[in-house]
């Protein structure tokens, strides 16, 4: 996300959004992938709210962050979402929900529940789910 006004940030790529600051969290999955991408501003901060705020007061430009995690803020802090523009999605960091199973789990009950999370995928009720929405 950027601030709206901000029509000097352009991102249409990953590569593009090198050159900006980017508040991320602390050991976050989504800092270390960016990282890894050769970035180097990245603005570390304990909370994503501190980002947030960071990227509302111009001491970031880019935040990497959920959908819903964005508009919570923003009713937190009384402002319009449609100030935010959401600029570029991480797909690489998007695309999946894991299962954990212990290493003493019956392999009847890991095809059970796999089977179970593909039927609600193919019902189309865990994307809603995924972006906070019943």
């Amino acid at each position: 996300y950027k601030l709206r006004a901000r029509e000097d940030i352009q991102v249409h790529s990953l590569q593009d959004a090198q050159q900006y600051s980017v508040g991320v969290l602390r050991d976050d999955v989504r800092q270390k992938y960016l990282r890894t991408q050769g970035f180097s501003k990245l603005v570390v901060s304990a909370h994503n709210r501190d980002n947030f705020n960071k990227l509302l007061n111009q001491q970031v430009q880019l935040v990497p962050m959920p959908e819903r995690d964005v508009a919570m803020f923003c009713v937190d802090a009384h402002i319009d979402c449609a100030s935010l523009e959401q600029v570029y999605t991480l797909d690489a960091l998007s695309t999946g929900l894991y299962m954990a199973y212990s290493l003493a789990t019956a392999d009847e009950l890991v095809t059970r529940t796999r089977a179970a999370f593909d039927s609600l995928k193919a019902e189309g009720r865990v994307t809603p789910l995924m972006r906070g929405k019943p």
